[in-house]
């Protein structure tokens, strides 16, 4: 036993070849660790050059394209300059643009402050050019800015509608007399770029590339059609977004490992990339490390080498010695060899001496040290069950949570948490257990049967939702888990947690949600929501009533969807709103899915968070179009109503007038006065009934010879169209004509005897100038009629009722047989009732009002 402990101990020391070999690693590693410290700092110095190399070439490249791209735009700037834009100056600017153009591989396009395009050196001057021309080619956010700033502006890459080809734009302003009077834009095509870009010399393996602002690839220096107008790799743009400049690696599309350095321009808001496959940077790194490993390792081997030789020569004698260690210990001493080492020989012979005395003293030591682990080892186990024992009492004390503890006999112990939650006394527990399943709602037995299955198979179960029926009847919603225990006593040891308010609020938000989304979907309105900084994140119905996809209407696209000409105006109030946290209230046009123009009123308030800051804005569109269309339908009632008090008031003003004239008593003045008024209101209810949309021409001469008609046959109506239509201005002339002669008639003509008759009738004639209808009143078997030595006021009113329709003619006739009066009226649309639509505007419909015919 003492030899074995004995050897097991020196087993565990270091030999001498350990000794001689951490000498040689304490000398020759530190010197290794320093070249290769030195080799990683030139591995590192070489990277950085590298890099800096790469990104200043990157920088290099943007400044020249930036160069480019400024020497174009100072030189709108000076073509700008050159005359005066007339018929000679402009021919002179459109001949320049042209060279220009030509010269950039472009076009080039003047628009005015009505965003309207004077020329395009694609057509010939004074051609006409095609309606969306600015917005396809020059782009109107640029055009707006370089109004707004007098300064150059540019656009990001957009396919020109009108040769197909992918472009950007530069747009600078012509100011006339220190102000913007125009814009002068030119397109410059993406293979020109690339051009360009090629012709920076850049290094044999380097591919430069343009990216414009919403990360779409312009131009690049090396297969450049293939990747023109796509979006530039993910990888890319999560690096490149946040920075101006910097640094990353990646996967290109062909599959191979680059670098890639970029540097977004100042000037244009556009991003260049210089690419290089990683394994141009690798190579001189390769190389440095090559040579600081092979001579490192080269070292370390000489090293080790030098130290395994010199360890021999001294471990060969303690082998030697180690190999008697038996027979030294156990009292025999054998003839020592010549021992090369000095030191060696002693200890043999001390070791002879001492192993006899150290025995016994080794013994008893071993034997003593024994038997105290024994009892730690025991006392130990024994303070851990108590420690165990003790945490898990507090456990159940705590009441933080349920606790339940039960054998195979039935419940051993509950704590007040678990009480507290199905509402049961201490006392009650028992009979609680004895009806476990009748407090668990039937929906959940499943749940248990699972739980207890699941304990069978693993001795324990994972956590799962059920619900207790309180002792007052109520649902108690808990989490409970349950795992066996392997304890003397203890078998089942179960949690439960009280989630009943937890799930209340749970059914409470549900609840709340499904009230939201109904009330959304019940008005008729738009809800939006935005961002802090207000782009659009979510616009629901947006994609319904205009047509715009989600994509389309997110960030500020929804914009593209209003009238142009409430765009700008609604952008600087919602960014007013924006930036001065401050309610948003406006009205402007939305373009829906058929093309027309609806009103919708937006509204909107921030939300926010518990410091106070914004954390998104949400509000509503409502749909105006019926109260807008209302409000014009106002305007038109009140112009139309001043309108015709206007002519009432002057038409019985005239009346008034003239009949005192040709009146010879009051009582003749006031007969007449309220006949002719009469007839007035008459029309004017006639007008009433249909709404001032016009007259029946077959009612309104029945209305007013239907007190005449003394006997059957004794008046005849009828025309064709039978049911013509007399808008109101022609209806109330037409019935002051009709009323002199029917008054004339009833006494002087035919109708002042029994015999008479007459008959009026019309009819429609075609002519040259268009279709007009012909009424025709003409008098049978009355008095015989001579020619009147002088008109009166009737005749001159017969006349002059319809002097003011254009075209109208009326001959009166006193012929002995009787009188005959026929009156000419030129169609048009004469027929068509006049009813205006809300989609006409309040100005035309004023004019209508103000000269109906």
């Amino acid at each position: 036993m003492e030899e074995h402990k004995q050897e097991r101990s020196t087993g565990r020391l270091p030999s001498v070849r350990l000794i001689l070999g951490r000498v040689v690693a304490a000398v020759v590693l530190p010197l290794l660790a320093l070249l290769v410290a030195y080799g990683a700092w030139n591995v590192q110095l070489q990277r950085e050059l590298l890099d800096r190399t790469l990104q200043q070439q990157a920088a290099a490249v943007s400044l020249a394209v930036d160069g480019e791209l400024k020497g174009i735009a100072s030189t709108l700037v000076t073509l700008s300059t050159s005359g005066d834009i007339d018929d000679d100056g402009l021919s002179t600017l459109y001949a320049r643009a042209g060279q220009l153009a030509a010269a950039q591989g472009g076009w080039i396009v003047l628009t005015d402050a009505t965003h309207r395009p004077v020329f395009n050196t694609l057509f010939p001057l004074g051609a006409e050019l095609p309606k969306e021309e600015l917005a396809a080619q020059q782009g109107l956010a640029t055009h707006i800015a370089a109004y707004a700033s007098g300064q150059p502006a540019y656009t990001d890459l957009f396919v020109d509608t009108t040769k197909g080809q992918p472009v950007v734009s530069i747009t600078a302003p012509v100011l006339r007399d220190g102000k913007v009077a125009y814009t002068l834009g030119i397109a410059v095509t993406a293979e020109h770029l690339s051009h360009f870009l090629k012709a920076q010399g850049l290094p044999n393996g380097m591919v430069a590339s343009l990216v414009d602002r919403q990360e779409i690839i312009i131009a690049r220096s090396d297969n450049a059609t293939s990747v023109i107008g796509q979006k530039v790799l993910s990888w890319f743009s999560k690096a490149a977004l946040p920075s101006s400049e910097g640094i990353v690696g990646g996967v290109s599309r062909s599959g191979v490992d680059i670098y890639a350095a970029f540097t977004r321009s100042p000037v244009t808001g556009w991003t260049t990339a210089l690419s290089q496959p990683v394994d141009a940077f690798r190579e001189p790194v390769r190389r440095t490390f090559n040579l600081v490993a092979g001579g490192g390792i080269t070292s370390l081997i000489l090293a080790l080498g030098a130290g395994w030789y010199l360890g021999r020569r001294i471990t060969q004698p303690l082998r030697r010695l180690a190999r008697d260690a038996g027979t030294i210990i156990g009292g025999q001493s054998p003839y020592p060899p010549e021992e090369p080492i000095a030191e060696v020989a002693k200890l043999r012979v001390a070791l002879l001496d001492a192993a006899v005395a150290h025995r016994d003293k080794v013994a008893a030591r071993i034997q003593l040290q024994w038997e105290r682990e024994s009892r730690n080892a025991a006392e130990a186990a024994h303070q851990e069950i108590l420690r165990r024992d003790a945490r898990f009492r507090r456990l159940i004390d705590a009441n933080l949570i349920g606790i339940l503890v039960a054998n195979e006999h039935g419940l051993v112990e509950a704590n007040d948490a678990f009480l507290k939650i199905i509402g049961y006394s201490r006392e009650e527990i028992g009979d609680v257990m004895r009806q476990w399943s009748q407090m668990t709602p039937v929906e959940y037995h499943g749940n248990d049967q699972d739980a207890i299955l699941e304990i069978l198979q693993h001795n324990e179960c994972s956590p799962y939702e059920k619900a207790f029926i309180h002792k007052n009847g109520s649902l108690v919603y808990v989490l409970i888990g349950c795992a066996k225990v392997e304890a003397s006593d203890l078998t089942w040891i179960c949690f439960v947690i009280d989630r009943t308010q937890q799930k209340q609020a749970e059914m409470d938000l549900r609840s709340s949600e499904e009230r939201y989304r109904a009330l959304t979907e019940a008005i008729a309105s738009i809800v939006w929501v935005t961002s802090a900084e207000g782009s659009a994140t979510d616009i629901a119905a947006w994609h319904a009533i205009t047509g715009q996809s989600d994509q389309e209407c997110s960030g500020w696209g929804w914009l593209n969807a209003l009238h142009p000409s409430d765009r700008l105006r609604v952008s600087e109030a919602w960014h007013c709103s924006v930036e001065h946290i401050e309610p948003y209230d406006i009205e402007y046009r939305v373009r829906c899915q058929d093309g027309s123009y609806h009103w919708y009123n937006a509204r909107g308030v921030p939300v926010r968070n518990s410091d106070g800051t914004v954390r998104e804005w949400v509000g509503v569109c409502i749909d105006i179009e019926g109260r807008k269309a209302a409000e014009e339908r106002q305007i038109l009632l009140m112009a139309e109503l001043d309108h015709r008090v206007r002519n009432i008031l002057a038409s019985i003003a005239a009346m008034v007038s003239l009949t005192a004239q040709g009146a010879a008593t009051k009582e003749e003045y006031a007969r007449r006065l309220h006949g002719r008024i009469g007839t007035m209101a008459r029309t004017h209810g006639l007008l009433t009934q249909q709404k001032w949309k016009g007259a029946s021409l077959h009612r309104l001469v029945q209305d007013e010879l239907a007190i005449y008609g003394r006997a059957p046959g004794s008046i005849t109506i009828g025309g064709e169209p039978a049911d013509f239509i007399l808008r109101p201005p022609t209806a109330l002339n037409l019935s002051l004509i009709l009323h002199e002669l029917a008054t004339n008639a009833a006494k002087y003509g035919a109708l002042s005897v029994a015999t008479g008759r007459v008959s009026v009738t019309w009819t429609r004639i075609a002519g040259e100038d268009g279709a007009s209808l012909q009424l025709e009143w003409r008098e049978i078997d009355g008095p015989a009629v001579s020619q009147p030595s002088k008109m009166g006021f009737g005749c001159t009113l017969i006349g002059n009722a319809l002097s003011a329709e254009a075209g109208a003619e009326v001959e009166l006739e006193f012929e002995p047989a009787g009188v005959r009066c026929r009156i000419l009226l030129p169609l048009g649309d004469e027929s068509v009732p006049h009813d205006p639509s809300p989609a006409a505007s309040v100005e035309e419909l004023r004019r209508q009002t103000r000269d109906p015919y």
